[in-house]
């Protein structure tokens, strides 16, 4: 190895951190870190003391750290500094960690939702076992008028910080759906994919549910509402207070409304 009084070139520095050598260029130049010696010549010698001290850069830069912020540090550092910078990047990695879950989260319900419709019979009512599932709701609509459903679910989604507004659904009261107006919604509903504070939360509970898979836009989902009431009614079920509109295909996944698929399902009471 070429030594010059105890220390190494600019190229064998490079090599032990694992950097190429115009990052130790970079760092001289802006007096983040600097050679222990420099010759007439301009030839540049580390120490390997500097070793440590470059791994600590490397590390902070690596938490996502402004070169400029080293550099303070670095010219400042003290264990409180050092604590400070440590327990601000640890906060930042969690706001990471959660918006990486909820996108896994999202990633995951996307998939369920394709497989649902890809496996599941189109326009016929079923009876499907439902697990139970946690739904953040809006404030019940003051309305239930279809010429409100547009301002309330944008409302209902910054208001809960929900950003995949594609899959905020609709409850629909028993009685407006037997009553033959089933685009007279209640409430905005949605999945609860990651961990919030919220406290407008209900658990639909698992149990059987009437089901059908409309396919088609909303003007014609009006005919999944009456196949759905016409079965009840002859086989004499007992339906729970809300139906629930679960979008499964929307304009994530393909081009025109026609080729959307709608999920309604309502509980069977026992």
């Amino acid at each position: 190895m070429n030594i010059k009084n105890d220390k190494i070139t600019t190229g064998q520095f490079a090599k032990l951190a694992n950097v190429p050598k115009h990052v130790l260029f970079y760092y001289d130049e802006i007096d983040l870190f600097k050679p222990e010696f420099v010759e007439d010549n301009g030839y540049r010698y580390y120490a390997y003391h500097q070793y440590y001290a470059f791994i600590v850069i490397t590390f902070l830069r690596d938490m996502g750290m402004p070169l400029a912020e080293i550099k303070d540090y670095l010219d400042n550092r003290s264990p409180d500094h050092l604590t400070s910078i440590l327990t601000q990047r640890l906060d930042m990695i969690e706001e990471n960690i959660q918006k990486l879950m909820l996108s896994q989260n999202f990633i995951t319900h996307t998939l369920d939702n394709i497989k649902i419709a890809q496996q599941s019979p189109l326009d016929i009512c079923q009876i499907k076992e439902t697990h139970q599932e946690l739904l953040i709701i809006s404030q019940e609509s003051p309305t239930r008028n279809p010429k409100d459903y547009l301002s309330e679910l944008t409302a209902f989604s910054v208001d809960n910080g929900i950003t995949f507004v594609n899959y905020i659904g609709t409850m629909i009261h028993r009685d407006d759906v037997f009553a033959g107006n089933p685009r007279n919604h209640s409430f905005h509903y949605a999945t609860v994919l990651g961990e919030m504070d919220a406290t407008n939360t209900i658990t639909r509970p698992k149990g059987k549910y009437l089901t059908y898979l409309h396919h088609g836009d909303f003007d014609s989902i009006y005919k999944g509402y009456e196949a759905m009431v016409d079965y009840a009614k002859n086989h004499q079920l007992k339906l729970g207070d809300y139906f629930y509109e679960n979008l499964l295909i929307n304009e994530i996944t393909v081009k025109t409304v026609d080729e959307f698929i709608v999920e309604i399902s309502v509980q069977i009471l026992e």
